[in-house]
C-alpha cells in the first residue's frame, strides 16, 4: 500500500517535469519582435518610419500624426517640436501598448531639429530582448549598481545593440541574476552609442556578463 501511495505522489511531479520539458522545448517566437524594432523595409535605426539621425523633427510630428497606431500627441513647441509624446490606439500591436501609463512614446531631437531617439515601453521584458539577439558586444553592455540605505538594492542594467540602432534598459532588483530576464524594458531606438559617462556604471565583456551579474547579485545581495 506504500509502494501505491508513493508512485501517486510521483504522478505530478512527473507531469510538471514533462510540461516544463515540452515548453524549454518550444522554439522562441521573435518575429513580431524583430519585425518592430528592425524592419526589412527601413534600415536601421529605424522605428514606424522614423530614422534618428535622419528624420526632422517636423517629418517626425507628420509620420506619428498619419500613423493608425497613434491616437493622441502632445507636442512641445510646434514650430520647433523637439519632443514629441504620444500614445498609442487600439490598432497598435498588443505588446506596444501600456494602459499604465499617460503618454507611452516620446520623440526626442537634436538642436539641429534631427531626431535622436525614439523612446518607448512596450510589454516586452529584457528577457525577450536577450533571446532574441542575445548579448550585445563588450564596451555596448554596461551594468551599474546604486546601492541604497534599505533592503530595495537595484542595477540598471543597458544594452546596447548598434548593429540594431537600439537599447534595451531596464532596473534590476535583487538577486540581479534571475530579474534579468523578467524585468520590463524600456527602448530606445537611436544612433547615437557614446557609452555612459555618469554615474556607478562601468562596462561588462560580453563573455563574462552573466558572471559578473551574479557576482555582483552576491555581492549586494547576499544571493
Amino acid at each position: 500500500m506504500m509502494n501505491f501511495y508513493l508512485r501517486l505522489a510521483y504522478i505530478p511531479i512527473v507531469l510538471l517535469t514533462a510540461v516544463l520539458v515540452l515548453f524549454r522545448a518550444q522554439p522562441y517566437d521573435d518575429h513580431e519582435l524583430r519585425q518592430l524594432l528592425t524592419p526589412d523595409d527601413c534600415a536601421a535605426p529605424c522605428f514606424m518610419g522614423i530614422r534618428p539621425g535622419v528624420t526632422t523633427s517636423k517629418e517626425a510630428l507628420a509620420i506619428l500624426q498619419q500613423h493608425e497606431w497613434v491616437a493622441s500627441i502632445h507636442v512641445i513647441d510646434v514650430e520647433n517640436p523637439y519632443q514629441i509624446l504620444w500614445s498609442w490606439s487600439e490598432n497598435a500591436p498588443v505588446v506596444l501598448r501600456n494602459p499604465s501609463l499617460t503618454f507611452n512614446g516620446e520623440v526626442v531631437t537634436s538642436n539641429e531639429k534631427i531626431v535622436s531617439a525614439v523612446i518607448f515601453s512596450p510589454q516586452w521584458v529584457l528577457g525577450d530582448v536577450i533571446l532574441t539577439w542575445g548579448i550585445p558586444p563588450d564596451s555596448q553592455t554596461t551594468v551599474g549598481v546604486i546601492p541604497l540605505a534599505s533592503p530595495w538594492r537595484y542595477t540598471p542594467v543597458e544594452l546596447a545593440y548598434q548593429a540594431q540602432g537600439f537599447r534595451a534598459n531596464g532596473i534590476l532588483f535583487c538577486p540581479f541574476r534571475s530579474r534579468l530576464w523578467t524585468a520590463p524594458t524600456r527602448l530606445e531606438i537611436t544612433n547615437q552609442f557614446h557609452g555612459i559617462a555618469t554615474g556607478a556604471v562601468y562596462a561588462i565583456n560580453q563573455g563574462t556578463f552573466f558572471s559578473n551579474l551574479r557576482e555582483t547579485s552576491t555581492r549586494m545581495c547576499g544571493a
